[in-house]
């Protein structure tokens, strides 16, 4: 039996590629939303800021006024 290193590669190679790539993206997302505030910000902030979110969807077909 032969070890077949193209098989090998192309099987757990990709495994690779994509934790690499979910990795980057992790990294990418958190300095984009995480903020750093110092103790003193947080402790004067409000616990709880209400903001906007979600998706809104339509009906292109209806045509209300």
């Amino acid at each position: 039996m032969q070890f077949d290193y193209m098989e090998w590669l192309l099987q757990y190679g990709i495994y690779a590629l994509a934790a690499i790539g979910a990795l980057i993206l992790a990294i990418l997302a958190r300095s984009r939303f995480a903020k750093v505030i110092d103790d003193s910000d947080k402790l004067s902030s409000p616990s709880y800021e209400e903001m906007d979110h979600g998706i809104v969807l339509s009906d292109p077909d209806d045509d209300e006024p």
